[in-house]
């Protein structure tokens, strides 16, 4: 018999760029037969344009205000699986927004697979500003406490497959 899940709040998963945010996603919503948002893809079609565009013209605050703008609209549908951009916990408002409206889980990774993962593609606008690898160090230290502030806490680099990641979640949240 093939167990089923009930969200009652939409999962969202928060970690840095390269944790498996997008990949996971949507692994764990085929896992729990829910819809799958990744928000960076739901700000390129709406707004017809790439992430990288979207800071070229409007800059980081800018984004980060459309960002803001496609959570609140995706939290109001029914529960969902929605990986959000790494970045995402640096607005207070955004991030207050994910804590009180979604059971929220951090996809944690050390900074050098993190490093290693984001080095495969040259499409994020953040650390096309200089050295990527002291770039990504200093966003990581940055960011950590923010993501501290997730209900769920799980430590990919111990886990051999995104298979086993989305089993552990499952077992984390339910």
């Amino acid at each position: 018999m093939v167990k089923s899940y009930v969200l009652k709040r939409p999962l969202v998963l928060l970690g840095m760029m390269g944790a498996g945010k997008s990949l996971i996603g949507k692994k764990l919503s085929q896992a729990l037969k829910v819809p799958f948002t990744d928000i960076d893809t739901a700000i390129e079609g709406d707004q017809n344009c790439k992430i990288s565009e979207i800071f070229k013209y409007i800059g980081e605050a800018g984004f980060r205000e459309l960002e803001y703008k496609t959570i609140s609209k995706k939290l109001a549908e029914p529960p969902h699986v929605i990986a959000t951009g790494g970045g995402a916990v640096t607005d207070e408002q955004t991030l207050n927004l994910l804590l009180s409206q979604a059971e929220t889980i951090w996809l944690k990774a050390d900074i050098g697979t993190l490093i290693e993962r984001v080095s495969r593609r040259n499409t994020r606008p953040l650390l096309n500003q200089g050295n990527r690898e002291e770039i990504m160090k200093s966003l990581y230290e940055k960011r950590l406490p923010l993501y501290e502030h997730a209900e769920h806490h799980i430590e990919t680099s111990e886990l051999k497959s995104p298979d086993d990641l989305v089993k552990k979640i499952i077992e984390t949240v339910f």
